[in-house]
């Protein structure tokens, strides 16, 4: 009576680039479920197969789908200059800043903006603002500010990866009363 069941199995990789001829990377042991294939080029198609292989003899492989290494996704730029003031009330400032120059390929989710009181040293998230079309400059208007208080503010841009480096005001901003014709000086 033949125990191949019991035969020692060990797997072969095998590797096709831009569908051409099949190459063996390695041969691993049973209990290896993961390998690292090294030195592929970006932007190259590729198939991966394995089989199992003891003294009976080889399997049929099973393939991978066709995958093209890409680089993977990063941070997003910073905001862009110049973050202003662009409006002004009693309790209000409304901010203009510039969209990132580059989203670490993978789309820009939202910009974070954060405020804080310009002697103290920790900002306060505010809200998340919506990217707009290429190149088209953003603005939000923060409301329930204090008269006659200094801000001070920065932007952040957000991806699936994570946060930009922030952009900070350069001076700080104060909610006054707008000037009129009929203001008394």
């Amino acid at each position: 009576m033949l125990h191949y069941a019991k035969s020692p199995i060990q797997y072969i990789l095998e590797i096709q680039e831009d569908k051409h001829d099949w190459k063996q990377l390695s041969t691993v042991d049973n209990f290896i479920t993961k390998f690292k294939a090294a030195d592929l080029k970006e932007g190259t198609m590729y198939k991966f197969r394995v089989s199992a292989v003891n003294k009976v003899g080889q399997s049929k492989p099973l393939e991978s789908d066709q995958v093209v290494l890409e680089k993977p996704p990063e941070k997003p730029g910073p905001p862009t200059y110049p973050f202003t003031m662009t409006e002004f009330s009693k309790t209000s400032l409304t901010l203009t800043w510039g969209p990132s120059q580059t989203d670490g390929g993978s789309s820009i989710l939202h910009y974070i903006l954060e405020k804080r009181e310009s002697w103290k040293s920790t900002f306060q998230y505010v809200t998340k603002v919506k990217p707009q079309s290429q190149g088209q400059k953003l603005t939000h208007c923060v409301e329930g500010l204090k008269e006659d208080q200094d801000y001070m503010f920065r932007v952040f841009a957000e991806n699936s990866v994570g946060a930009s480096k922030a952009i900070e005001t350069d001076v700080p901003y104060k909610p006054r009363s707008p000037f009129s014709k009929y203001s008394i000086l």
